[in-house]
């Protein structure tokens, strides 16, 4: 086992990648087999690799209201 803290860099680029492929080729895709939906994610990370820019980190602002509201949901 192996622990992961959530603000680790790489696991959060993993996801927004992850999130991407789901996104942009799984959700609306048609595919008649296994290897063809591997085919065009391979297709689709080349592309993605050809166009690559480097990621922004950004730290969100969480505002007292959002706080509030969230601690009010978990209330509920």
């Amino acid at each position: 086992m192996h622990f992961t803290p959530t603000d680790a860099s790489w696991p959060n680029l993993e996801e927004v990648f992850f999130g991407k492929i789901q996104r942009k080729l799984i959700k609306n895709g048609n595919f008649k087999s296994r290897r063809e939906m591997l085919q065009a994610i391979k297709d689709f990370v080349n592309v993605h690799n050809t166009n690559g820019m480097p990621y922004r980190w950004r730290k969100r602002e969480v505002k007292g209201t959002q706080i509030r509201n969230n601690h009010t949901n978990f209330c509920d």
